[in-house]
């Protein structure tokens, strides 16, 4: 089973989701709940419900997401040892709000946001391992390697802005406008890209718009603007570059090639008579 669970996982972290699904699935269905088994059905359910969230499979990743997470609890709580999954809990419990959130299953998505935030916070940030082999005395596997990458992610400031973003929207459906701007002034200071920065300033203007703060959502308004706008132009500026890269460099006017065999020629029969002249004073 070890060996079926490194290449899922290798699969996995390859963006190969239906090839990992396709290791993962048939060990779980032949899983018995033996307590010796745990630490391994951990981690399958751990990997099926990152595969089943990357391809959408909402319900099923909430089934093995929830699944992993419990069994983590029961060997927690008996001080039982066990092999944490290299990508992190935090990134467990993102997909796993993310699909209680879409699948409209709020209270639950909102108690996992509020623990996938503690869980960010107590971790610190995370760094992809990207350094050489050794560095330190530490050997680094490939697989580390890889599911540093997706951990680094998980506690992104952009992943916890998202997360507030969700909370502020629960928050106003809960108990109003108020209620969601302390998440929305916390997605707008963690927010990256300028897409998400936009998104963020946009969605406080609207509140503060509500609340009668029409100045406030002036303000917010006019920084989503320019958010939006540099977001255009380093999009506009990639395409440009993409499009360069792909089309082959412009061959010469025939104009140009002939004023240059012209100049050639030129250039030759100047050398000629240069060289008939010195032999002539020779």
């Amino acid at each position: 089973m070890e060996e079926a669970l490194g290449k899922g996982f290798e699969l996995l972290y390859d963006g190969k989701d239906a090839e990992a699904l396709a290791l993962f699935t048939p060990m779980l269905s032949g899983r018995s709940d033996g307590a010796h088994k745990r630490p391994q059905l951990l981690q399958l359910s751990y990997g099926a419900g990152l595969a089943h969230y990357h391809t959408n499979n909402l319900e099923q990743a909430i089934s093995e997401l929830q699944r992993f997470l419990q069994l983590r609890d029961e060997l927690l709580a008996e001080v039982e040892d066990f092999t944490p999954p290299l990508a992190g809990v935090p990134l467990a419990r993102f997909y796993l709000s993310h699909a209680l959130f879409n699948s409209q299953r709020l209270p639950e998505a909102k108690v996992q946001l509020d623990l996938y935030l503690d869980h960010v916070a107590a971790d610190g940030p995370q760094r992809v391992l990207n350094m050489p082999d050794g560095w330190g005395g530490k050997k680094i596997t490939p697989a580390e390697r890889a599911a540093s990458r997706f951990r680094s992610r998980a506690s992104s400031n952009e992943a916890q802005a998202d997360a507030h973003t969700m909370l502020a929207l629960l928050a106003e459906r809960e108990t109003g406008s108020e209620a969601a701007l302390p998440h929305l002034l916390k997605c707008a200071e963690l927010a990256g890209p300028e897409r998400q920065q936009a998104e963020a300033h946009d969605n406080l203007a609207r509140v503060y718009k509500t609340l009668g703060r029409d100045e406030d959502a002036t303000v917010q308004r006019a920084l989503a603007e320019q958010a939006l706008e540099k977001h255009k132009a380093k999009e506009e500026e990639a395409a440009r570059k993409k499009k360069e890269e792909a089309e082959p460099p412009e061959a010469p006017p025939p104009e140009a090639l002939a004023g240059e065999a012209d100049a050639g020629g030129e250039a030759g029969s100047e050398g000629a008579a240069a060289e008939e002249k010195s032999g002539k004073s020779e």
